[in-house]
């Protein structure tokens, strides 16, 4: 049987928050201060000069050193620190809270590939697939859906289907390897191709070190084509890895046709990407 539930700990009464819900206030008063948590972290800041030895011109470098930890209580001992810091004009100010808290941050500087899968149209009888590159999943759904209304036609009002991460390499269509005999107006009639590449490396002793599959999604106007472009594209990028050994090699396994509405470009990605501090 089960327990009963106490009311001081019945999830239906308890009052939730959010960390939105948790008010901060940015002081450089003692009294405020008192008995409360640091909310963010603490950098002091500078610019430091420094003479470029190639150029002889000056270039200036901004530093910054953690002076207190998010989720600092702030008893007298630990606000005489923090006063110290601000009379010394090290720091103006810092952000405090009554509520400790530390919401976990997803960090990553990379822009991975995702497959979104969403519905438009007031019953959602418009299904489209959009492949992006992202820092997280909010962002490829932001991406993909900002990109088809800019540049796709996409209208309405749309739901989200899937998000998935994908372990993809997506050769931008501006790349070089583009096949020399390729006519005037490429673009004309393509498909986008889904080709796996399977590489072997070897090291001095002739030891397999390596060997791993690589995925790419290219555009091509048939398989052949896009077995030929991949295969000028890895001659090109693991070009000194296969001079290195006579049994460094790759293999083209199979080229299949790739269903989707949009590749976005990774340039309109690099729009949304931010920077992010570990």
């Amino acid at each position: 049987m089960a327990k009963k539930t106490d009311k001081k700990n019945d999830p239906a009464k308890q009052e939730w928050k959010r960390p939105c819900d948790i008010k901060v206030t940015r002081t450089a008063s003692e009294n405020t201060m008192y008995r409360k948590y640091i909310a963010e972290d603490v950098y002091q800041r500078w610019t430091e000069d420094f003479i470029d030895e190639d150029t002889k011109e000056v270039v200036s470098i901004e530093r910054k050193q953690k002076l207190f930890e998010r989720g600092t209580y702030l008893d007298k001992g630990k606000i005489s620190e923090v006063m110290f810091a601000i009379q010394a004009e090290q720091i103006e100010n810092i952000a405090v809270t009554d509520t400790p808290y530390d919401v976990l941050r997803f960090i990553t500087n990379g822009l991975f590939p995702w497959e979104v899968s969403v519905m438009a149209g007031k019953t959602g009888e418009l299904k489209r697939q959009y492949l992006v590159r992202a820092q997280s999943v909010e962002q490829a759904i932001t991406i993909s859906l900002e990109y088809a209304g800019m540049y796709l036609g996409l209208t309405g009002w749309t739901s989200v289907k899937s998000v998935k991460n994908c372990d993809y390499h997506i050769i931008e269509d501006s790349d070089e390897c583009i096949p020399v005999n390729a006519p005037e107006d490429y673009d004309a009639d393509f498909d986008y191709f889904k080709v796996t590449v399977q590489s072997r490396f070897y090291n001095d002793l002739d030891e397999d070190i390596e060997k791993r599959n690589h995925t790419y999604i290219i555009k091509s106007h048939d398989v052949g084509e896009a077995k030929e472009r991949i295969t000028d594209y890895c001659e090109k990028k693991w070009e000194e890895t296969l001079k290195s050994n006579p049994r460094n090699s790759f293999i083209v396994l199979k080229a299949q046709p790739y269903d989707t509405d949009g590749i976005v470009p990774l340039s309109y990605c690099e729009l949304y990407h931010e920077k992010q501090e570990y």
